[in-house]
């Protein structure tokens, strides 16, 4: 979902997703998969990375791949 939100450029649409996402893996429904998926995601915010919420967004995205 947050992929298809920021190829129509809704960047809130986006970070809702991706908080939502981060929120599940965070809780226990967590796979390999949904955080390479997150990785793409944040891939894709480079253009916005210097956004406080996508900075947020990307630490937290990163913090689930380590």
């Amino acid at each position: 979902m947050a992929l298809a939100y920021q190829k129509t450029g809704d960047l809130d649409g986006a970070l809702d997703a991706t908080y939502k996402a981060t929120d599940l893996i965070e809780d226990g429904i967590h796979s390999r998969r949904g955080v390479e998926r997150l990785e793409d995601v944040r891939r894709a915010f480079r253009p916005v990375k210097n956004e406080p919420k996508v900075r947020e967004a990307s630490e937290r995205i990163a913090a689930l791949a380590a």
